[in-house]
């Protein structure tokens, strides 16, 4: 397994101003054997209008309308698996991982054959925080913890800005639930991974920069409906007791936005509940 098949599967949502300089990026690092594929997630806008003549080589897949981040992901993971891919390697497309990120994890998975997953250290561009790529849930504030480079803790999850996936880790389960139409989507594949006996590990010397909020702004009212609801979903399957990370998070936010004088967040976050609840 010294040079396995490797399938770079990039989804985009309106990205026209981010996807060129990912994939430049994923490029960059020269591996031979890799599969780029990116997945139009429904943009209205011309995102990717002259993408394969600018970078050959790629496949362009279409999805139509926008199903969510995890329906993208998986339209791509299959291409790259029908085509052979090994391992999988998901990024966000304000992701720009530095060149040896992926031989680096790559290496890592074919030195520890326990390992199911592996992300490189991010760095985030906007806040110039720096990652270790790893981070933890509590099922009692229903919060969830990326942990600073300087930080140190057991590691629940991977972040999914930059995460290649062992394709023989998931068996027959998709990497993402489709359940998840955006956020908690890697946080539940790091528990199901974890679930499985797999173990979740970071490439030590790559990195990735992540511009982050790129598509959703941080805690606008979208992102408070998508947050919500999809902590809901999480903690509903991997919490014993559901109904205390959900009602502690929920009160939390709420009574946060209110006190800010965000009413408009605080009617998303409660309309993201009941979306949460009620899915299937």
């Amino acid at each position: 397994m010294s040079t396995p098949a490797v399938g770079a599967v990039i989804v985009t949502f309106e990205g026209r101003d981010r996807i060129d300089r990912c994939v430049d990026a994923v490029k960059a690092s020269d591996y031979p054997r890799l599969d780029v594929v990116v997945v139009d997630n429904g943009s209205v806008d011309s995102s990717v209008d002259g993408l394969a003549e600018r970078h050959p080589g790629i496949r362009i897949v279409r999805v139509t309308p926008n199903q969510g981040f995890s329906r993208g992901a998986l339209a791509g993971h299959q291409a790259v698996v029908e085509a052979g891919a090994e391992l999988v390697w998901f990024l966000n497309d304000d992701a720009r991982p530095s060149p040896d990120a992926l031989p680096l994890m790559v290496r890592a998975l074919a030195k520890d054959p326990g390992l199911g997953a592996i992300t490189p250290k991010i760095y985030e561009a906007r806040g110039g925080t720096r990652l270790r790529g790893d981070g933890r849930v509590s099922f009692w504030s229903g919060l969830s913890h990326s942990f600073e480079e300087s930080e140190s803790g057991p590691t629940h999850y991977l972040n999914g800005v930059c995460l290649m996936i062992r394709s023989e880790a998931l068996g027959a389960e998709p990497p993402f639930d489709p359940g998840f139409f955006l956020y908690w989507e890697d946080t539940d594949l790091g528990f199901r991974l974890r679930r499985r006996g797999w173990r979740l590990g970071i490439a030590e010397g790559g990195f990735v920069e992540h511009d982050g909020a790129a598509t959703v702004p941080f805690r606008s009212l979208e992102w408070d409906r998508r947050f919500t609801a999809s902590s809901i979903r999480f903690f509903r399957r991997h919490a014993s007791a559901p109904w205390i990370p959900i009602g502690v998070s929920i009160a939390g936010r709420v009574i946060k936005r209110l006190a800010a004088g965000r009413w408009g967040n605080a009617k998303a976050v409660l309309r993201g509940a009941v979306e949460g609840w009620w899915a299937r």
